[in-house]
């Protein structure tokens, strides 16, 4: 029985070997599958909005919207407008109705109260499903001045199928060791079971995350937009000649105002030492008078 067993348990390994000799090259230079799992993680250091972040999507009813290939489509929208609170309630409304939401979003400045003010920018991240990109990027062209707007596309079919077929061959291998885990007697024979139970589990998990990562990224394509804040002049061409005239007049007068304000602080303020001089003043014009007055007599 032992032998019979310890038999099995080579011709199992000698089996697993193989399959995975086969599939070593798909799986070492396929980056692709990698790089995507990792840009799935990597938007989660950027988020400073207080917006709820969807952790999974529903991507499978989606996402299948080319025919059978897998493509992620991200977009960039570079926008320039003087409503910029209409403006963004609009970015965050309509992508709500579209089935989207917001993933991240930063606000730079604050609101313009006077000529000279820099104003807001807004850079903001969305999480749009892939049927409804081009649609919320033309309507959000009703809105505001475009000045820059691309979308780029990656098929990622190949690296998308094979991960799928390589998670599906480990899972196999994994079902047939557990059924042999199921009737091995030896000690040794289990932990060498269970060994390769664990990486075969392992190897399981990695492809499944990896798969729905990208699920994700093909169900919901990324939308990044900024908006920059127009700032009105000083003097709009629309002023009338008559308006000009008004606001000079008033300013002048406002001038004349502020001028006699100061002159009066500056009487009531000095008025001891006005006094005194005066006093000293009038003492001479007394004192010449009197000198003049007694000349003449004599």
């Amino acid at each position: 029985m032992k032998r019979s067993t310890i038999a099995v348990l080579a011709a199992l390994i000698a089996f697993i070997l193989l399959m995975g000799a086969c599939t070593s090259p798909a799986r070492f230079n396929d980056d692709k599958t990698f790089d995507y799992a990792q840009e799935g993680e990597a938007w989660g250091s950027v988020n400073d909005s207080d917006a709820p972040i969807r952790a999974t999507a529903s991507p499978k009813d989606n996402g299948d919207v080319y025919g059978g290939h897998k493509i992620i489509k991200t977009g960039s929208m570079s926008m320039e407008t003087r409503e910029y609170n209409d403006v963004y309630q609009f970015i965050r409304t309509r992508v709500e109705e579209l089935g989207g939401y917001v993933y991240a979003e930063r606000v730079y400045g604050t609101e313009p109260k006077e000529y000279g003010d820099s104003g807001r920018t807004l850079d903001i991240t969305l999480k749009i499903p892939a049927a409804n990109l081009e649609t919320y990027m033309s309507d959000m062209g009703g809105k505001a001045i475009v000045t820059e707007s691309s979308i780029a596309s990656d098929d990622v079919t190949d690296a998308y199928f094979d991960t799928e077929s390589r998670l599906e061959m480990y899972t196999i291998q994994r079902d047939r060791l557990m059924e042999i885990l199921e009737k091995a007697t030896e000690l040794d024979d289990i932990l060498k079971l269970e060994s390769e139970l664990s990486r075969l589990t392992y190897e399981i998990e990695s492809l499944t995350g990896t798969l729905n990562k990208y699920d994700n990224l093909i169900a919901y394509s990324t939308l990044n937009v900024y908006v920059r804040e127009l700032v009105a002049t000083q003097t709009t061409m629309q002023d009338t000649l008559g308006t000009r005239i008004s606001e000079t007049f008033k300013g002048t007068l406002n001038a004349l105002g502020e001028f006699g304000k100061g002159l009066l602080i500056v009487l009531i303020g000095g008025f001891p030492i006005i006094l005194i001089i005066a006093a000293i003043v009038v003492a001479v014009i007394l004192i010449v008078k009197k000198k003049k007055k007694k000349r003449a007599q004599s």
